[in-house]
């Protein structure tokens, strides 16, 4: 699994994107999309120090990976640019070539 934040600055550095781009380039990936939303009795904690939880769209979509910002574009595609927060791949060696698209 990957995840993915939606926001200016990148949880990977340069080369380690890069490096698991590489890895992930050609592969079906399931993606995830969830929105954190701010709760003082949430399990995580930001960068800023404030708790929140992550509730996650109902809604999966499968897709080839080309790049973690192209996988952006299709979550901001699919649910809009500002209803999501962070995203998550799963890969699946055996998934089969997706019947329809999103486009």
């Amino acid at each position: 699994m990957y995840q993915a934040e939606n926001s200016p600055w990148s949880p990977l550095d340069t080369s380690s994107e890069q490096q698991v781009e590489s890895q992930l380039a050609g592969l079906y990936v399931w993606v995830h999309c969830c929105q954190h939303i701010f709760d003082p009795a949430g399990e995580l904690v930001d960068l800023n120090g404030r708790s929140y939880r992550q509730v996650f769209s109902t809604l999966m979509f499968c897709t080839e990976f080309s790049s973690f910002d192209d996988i952006a574009d299709q979550c901001d595609q699919n649910f809009g640019a500002s209803e999501w927060d962070a995203y998550e791949l799963y890969t699946d060696d055996s998934l089969p070539v997706p019947v329809a698209s999103f486009a």
